[in-house]
């Protein structure tokens, strides 16, 4: 088959495109050693602001090991984006909280994704994409079939 007409090759090859274009964005306007999964727990807690968030939601939230969270988590901290607090309910528990700078960090993410997002869309007509969006949702529904 030939890749240049091969819808899965085409895919994953826009895919990593988007993702590196994304990665170099971020890089240049966060100037920090953020990783993806930082960015990604810094915008959940974002999303989840006025709720006690604690491990056990990121290993959930993520589908990721506690021994995972918990590695991921000290180096957030230790990089300032977050601190853990006591609950008064709980001795054992501690909730996730950004710190000033996780939060920071986290906006100037959002501001890289969006430049990539308008990136991306400045390609396509509206048209084009209201097109796009509902033929990849007919792709996804279709892969996510069940398996025989």
């Amino acid at each position: 088959m030939n890749p240049e007409k091969a819808l899965t090759f085409q895919i994953r090859t826009l895919g990593n495109l988007i993702e590196r274009k994304m990665n170099y964005i971020i890089a240049k306007n966060v100037h920090d050693d953020i990783t993806p999964m930082h960015s990604m727990i810094l915008a959940y807690l974002h999303r989840n602001e006025g709720h006690d968030i604690y491990q056990k939601d990121i290993e959930s939230r993520f589908d990721i090991t506690r021994s995972t969270v918990t590695s991921i988590l000290k180096l957030m901290e230790h990089k300032g984006y977050i601190r853990r607090e006591g609950v008064a309910h709980d001795a054992r528990l501690k909730k996730i909280v950004p710190t000033p700078l996780g939060k920071e960090i986290h906006c100037r993410v959002e501001s890289s994704i969006l430049q990539a997002e308008e990136l991306v869309e400045s390609a396509i007509t509206p048209k084009e994409h209201e097109e796009l969006l509902v033929l990849l949702k007919k792709l996804r529904d279709r892969i996510q079939e069940p398996m025989e």
